[in-house]
Formats: structure tokens, sequence, C-alpha cells
């Protein structure tokens, strides 16, 4: 299991020019309605800054070992009234009496055996969150090519860093719960254990607009600056 957190800032691959472009070529947007937007005179691009956004990156192996009850039914022949085994014993299924009718003279009897299983189940994942928590995708690329050499100088370096709302126990019981499941009835003696494989806080930049339209009405329109993509 680890405890430390890798720290990663994406390389952020536009200038604010052509951030400012995207916006000028994209600002109409937001106030659209109806099908129909206002000419982009009527629209003003009163800021635009770039911030760090933080995502919470986990990934683990959940393994559990645990005893559950369980049926199996079997097939038995139509002259069998019930199955002996060890000390239970389990009658055959009751039937209708159209199925009685039916299936006089030939076919199965059923029989469900309650019986208990020994189960070893074992899963990894990865989860990643938003800054508030939230569970969200990860679309980035971590390569050496996508990421600042120095994070931490990085960061330091902002003026704008939105660092998670929430620390990394939260995402990684997040995850153990994911990875677990809902338990099935009938669970007794649970042996479980949850391996920690990493832990990443990443920083994606973000250009950041504050629009004044049409009746002093306010949008922001954000721009993912690592994929040069509108969020």
């Amino acid at each position: 299991m680890t405890d430390k957190t890798r720290i990663i800032v994406l390389r952020n691959a536009m200038t604010e020019q052509s951030a400012r472009a995207m916006i000028e070529a994209k600002k109409t947007g937001p106030f659209r309605a109806m099908m129909r937007a206002p000419p982009k005179e009527d629209v003003h691009v009163h800021s635009v800054r770039l911030v760090h956004e933080a995502l919470i990156r986990v990934s683990a192996r959940y393994s559990a070992d645990f005893f559950r009850r369980a049926v199996h039914p079997i097939k038995v022949d139509q002259n069998v009234i019930e199955v002996v085994l060890g000390d239970g014993v389990f009658p055959i299924r009751s039937k209708s009496r159209i199925r009685k009718t039916l299936s006089a003279g030939r076919g199965k009897n059923r029989v469900d055996l309650e019986l208990e299983e020994h189960v070893y189940a074992e899963s990894e994942g990865v989860m990643c969150l938003d800054r508030h928590g939230g569970e969200t995708g990860f679309p980035y690329k971590t390569g050496t090519g996508a990421v600042e050499p120095y994070p931490r100088r990085m960061l330091d370096s902002s003026e704008n860093v939105r660092r998670p709302e929430i620390d990394t126990g939260v995402a990684l019981e997040k995850l153990r719960v994911k990875l677990r499941g809902p338990p099935p009835d009938g669970m007794r003696d649970l042996r479980e254990e949850f391996a920690v494989r990493s832990v990443e806080e990443v920083y994606a930049p973000v250009y950041e607009s504050r629009l004044v339209g049409p009746k002093k009405k306010v949008r922001i329109m954000r721009i993912d600056a690592a994929r040069k993509k509108m969020l």
C-alpha cells in the first residue's frame, strides 16, 4: 500500500492569444436561445485567465474471501421425491396441477440445493474525481511530453490554483466501495484486502473567460488548454 501522492501538472498546449481567438470565435454560443445566437458585437469578453484545476486519480486492487448462501438447482429422475445431502434433506420442487398432467410419466424433477459457497473475488480499478469529489473521466495522457517537468514549481508560480476540496482518503474509499460492490445476501466471515497502487493529484490548465452578453447576462466559457477543446 502507498500513501505517497504524485503531483502532475499537464502541459499547457495553448497561448493566451490562441485561447482568446477561440473564445472570440465561439463567444455567442453560451447566449444562444431558441436556436438563435446574438450578434458578436453584443457579446463582450470581460476577462480571460489561466487556472490550474485539480483532479484526483487513484488506482487499487481489492480482494475478498468469504462464505455466502446459494441455491443450486439440479435435475433428478421423475421418481425421486427428495435428495439427502449430509444432514440436509431437499424435497423436489412442487408442480402445478397442469405441469403434473403434462409431465406424467416423463421429464425430470427439480431440486433446489441450499448450500454455502466459499468465494474468493478480486478486482482492480482506477477512479478519477474532480476537485469537488464527483467521479469524472480522465481523457489526458501523462507521458513525459504531456506533463510539466517541475510540477510543484509550476503550481507555486501559478496565480490561480484550484486544489481538491476532498482529501485522497475520501477518493480511495470511493474506489474501495466501487470495487467491492454490494455485499451478497447471507455473507459471513468476510476477509478483505485493499491494496493501493497509485494516488495522483493532476492539475489541468484551463482558460476561463467571463462573457457579458445582451441584457448584461454573464456566462463563463472554459477551454481545456491541454487538449485545446471547449469544456
